[in-house]
């Protein structure tokens, strides 16, 4: 999500969610979820794609221990 997005190649919600494997209503719950960390999300309907609008991103790092 956040390479599309940053890529600014979402498309429209639709396409967006289609490439994600998710609904659409899906699609706008993570979308607001985000939002709601404080990320500036933006949509074009002229380039139909989705922007960060400030300079804030997603960066998520996990790591598994096989024990």
């Amino acid at each position: 999500m956040n390479r599309l997005i940053k890529s600014g190649h979402t498309g429209t919600p639709a396409e967006f969610a289609l490439t994600m494997g998710i609904s659409q209503s899906h699609l706008f719950r993570c979308l607001n979820e985000l939002q709601q960390y404080g990320l500036d999300i933006q949509y074009s309907r002229s380039v139909k794609t989705y922007f960060y609008g400030n300079d804030k991103e997603i960066s998520i790092d996990y790591s598994v221990k096989i024990i």
